[in-house]
């Protein structure tokens, strides 16, 4: 007698089987595409904290001011932020022509002369160029200043005022000064020589009044609260009362704005930053040689992978990010 043929499919046991196999494939999966995605995000945020430091580098090379991009390690935020031109005089003949129809008006015996890049102007004993009022100037909450400056005497002049919120200018010593509201700053003595060509500019970032000599910062000390100058008060170069004696050129005012900004999430922070809490490039787009020693890492850590990514500057301004 035949055994009976068996019918075709599977037993209850196979089917169990398969199940389980199935659900921890897909447990599996799960899990991995899960990581996947939390890795990617933590990638993603190192690539947008490159992305806002390399705009400040960026904008730095561009306006030829110097940038500070900002760390927030309880915000978990970076803001960069920069310069944005409102005023410049080139200087070039007696017309006194400037940028975006703001002109500067020769007064007294203010006359052409050589300057820095073309002409310029010189200046005596009460001489000055009147360029209107600070209401004209599109100011925020910050403002840099700059102005080539030769001196032909040893006394306390003023370069440049805007208002009664800020101005440039040397000490008899011929150190370099500035003052931004209450803040005021100065560079060593014989900083500026005489009868040579010097770039001095000061800048209020909101959060610091800067002093730079040749593109290189002297002096800084923490800002007294935002910029602000009476509007009725004038935008002057030189000064009729504390003269400048000798010859100025390629003025310009900045006003002070945000570059870009950026907001890590509840679930990464930062965990290791630069000095301070803050990246400075310099006219160039560098790291600033006075702020930073070296190249500078900033690292964002995940609590729920408890991973990091590195995002690590360089001194000549190059960004990476990595593992």
């Amino acid at each position: 007698m035949k055994a009976a043929r068996r019918n075709s499919g599977f037993t209850l046991m196979e089917l169990m089987v398969v199940t389980v196999i199935a659900a921890i494939i897909l447990g599996m999966g799960t899990a991995f595409f899960a990581h996947m995605e939390r890795s990617y995000r933590l990638r993603a945020a190192g690539e947008r904290v490159a992305a806002v430091v390399r705009a400040a580098g960026g904008h730095a090379s561009w306006s030829g001011y110097p940038t500070r991009t900002d760390f927030d390690a309880q915000g978990g935020t970076v803001r960069a932020t920069g310069g944005n031109p409102v005023g410049q005089w080139h200087l070039e003949g007696n017309s006194g022509e400037g940028a975006f129809g703001r002109d500067a008006h020769f007064r007294k015996s203010a006359r052409s002369a050589p300057g820095a890049i073309g002409e310029g102007v010189e200046l005596g004993d009460g001489d000055y160029l009147d360029c209107g009022e600070v209401s004209k100037f599109p100011l925020g909450g910050g403002i840099a200043i700059e102005a080539w400056v030769q001196p032909f005497a040893r006394a306390d002049m003023v370069a440049m005022n805007v208002g009664d919120g800020a101005a440039l200018g040397l000490r008899e010593d011929l150190a370099a000064v500035g003052l931004a509201g209450s803040t005021g700053l100065a560079s060593p003595p014989e900083a500026v020589p005489l009868d040579r060509w010097t770039l001095l500019a000061l800048v209020h970032d909101g959060r610091f009044v800067t002093l730079y000599v040749d593109h290189v910062a002297v002096a800084r000390a923490a800002a007294k609260g935002a910029f602000s100058a009476t509007p009725s008060t004038r935008v002057t170069i030189g000064d009729p009362s504390r003269s400048f004696i000798g010859r100025l050129d390629e003025v310009r005012i900045h006003s002070v704005v945000g570059i870009e900004e950026f907001e890590l999430g509840l679930k990464y922070r930062f965990e290791t930053l630069p000095a301070g809490g803050s990246l400075v490039f310099d006219a160039h787009g560098r790291l600033s040689e006075f702020d930073h020693a070296g190249d500078e890492t900033i690292e964002i850590y995940s609590e729920t992978e408890e991973e990091t990514r590195t995002v690590t500057v360089e001194r000549s301004g190059r960004v990476r990010t990595g593992p």
